[in-house]
């Protein structure tokens, strides 16, 4: 038998802790990698909670995120409204996303007031803060004579009713407008809010511009998981919900790994750390104790050897003296000898 050596243990401890390599990246984080999406102007990385007709899975995205891309103009559905994807890029970091009111784009549209606003409802979307918003009062029962309000021609023309707008918040108008007025808000973006206050702009080119929102989908935890190199999803499992796919799931606690092949098991990484280290912890055990029984008994069959040799070489030195000097036990004579040595004594 041979010693244990380091070599050997380090093989050993290779095979049973494999390191990862990009061969054996998470089934769900291969799935779910950033696409380049292009439509008209719009060219962009899509990450959740957005999804596109790329091909991907499902869970890469959330279903109410889709973008389609439609006669080269990128759009989304927000409510009941379509609209248009703004600019060329979305602003992940800060989970902003510029749209702009498709009806807007038809150069006679006016911004009529819907029932439900133009304000986006969670639990997708919501208002950035700070926002930017102008109040509309429109269909009012009789005109009224306020600094603070200017007129909407085209509103005025459709509705055939005074209408107005305002940069004051609908709680800061009088209890006389309320009353005579319905009273809307219209969101927009911050540059033209700037223009519109100035006089550089119109509140239809205004509303033309578009405004952000801000989506609420996986905003706690999709930015800890991106810094942890890991990609946001959906639960595959539960799709209301946000996971974090990982190549290396020590990056983030809550890493989601893929089931193995024809299963359906959600595998936490805390549980395959432990199973991992407690098989491997065993199996090194068995190995040093094979390795160790191994070793005593090499060196009790030497003990065995040296004392048998040492007694063969004590046995043939006891041999070589007693030839050469004979032996010290008392010499037995024969009755014929001491009576022929006894008449030598008496002659």
């Amino acid at each position: 038998m041979y010693p244990c050596s380091p070599f050997l243990l380090f093989i050993t401890l290779f095979i049973l802790f494999p390191q990862t390599s990009d061969s054996q990246k998470d089934e769900y984080y291969r799935a779910c990698a950033p696409k380049k999406f292009e439509c008209g102007n719009f060219e962009d990385d899509i990450l959740f909670p957005f999804q596109v007709d790329d091909g991907r899975p499902s869970y890469c995205g959330h279903p109410g995120y889709k973008i389609t891309c439609e006669n080269d103009s990128p759009e989304i559905q927000i409510g009941s409204k379509t609209y248009r994807v703004a600019g060329r890029r979305i602003d992940y970091a800060n989970q902003l996303l510029t749209v702009v009111d498709k009806r807007f784009e038809d150069n006679g549209y006016c911004p009529i007031p819907s029932e439900d606003n133009y304000l986006p409802q969670p639990p997708l979307f919501g208002l950035p803060n700070p926002s930017f918003n102008v109040t509309l009062c429109h269909n009012c029962s009789e005109p009224i004579n306020n600094p603070a309000l200017e007129e909407v021609p085209c509103l005025q023309k459709i509705e055939a009713h005074p209408a107005y707008y305002t940069i004051m918040t609908p709680s800061a108008l009088s209890p006389d407008v309320r009353k005579k007025c319905n009273v809307s808000v219209l969101p927009i973006l911050s540059g033209a809010y700037t223009q519109l206050t100035g006089n550089q702009m119109t509140i239809v080119e205004a509303a033309k511009e578009g405004f952000q929102v801000y989506w609420l989908t996986g905003e706690e935890g999709c930015l800890p998981c991106r810094g942890a190199g890991g990609l946001c999803g959906s639960d595959p499992h539960d799709p209301a919900k946000s996971a974090c796919f990982c190549t290396d799931q020590s990056q983030f606690p809550d890493c989601l790994r893929a089931p193995a092949s024809g299963t359906n098991t959600r595998k936490p990484v805390k549980i395959v750390i432990g199973l991992s280290a407690g098989v491997g912890g065993i199996i090194l055990s068995v190995f040093l104790f094979i390795i160790k029984k191994k070793r005593k008994a090499r060196y009790t069959h030497k003990e065995r050897l040296f004392f048998f040799n040492k007694a063969v070489t004590i046995s043939r030195n006891v041999e070589a003296f007693l030839e050469n000097y004979g032996s010290f036990s008392p010499k037995r004579y024969k009755y014929a000898e001491i009576k022929k040595d006894n008449q030598i004594f008496q002659g």
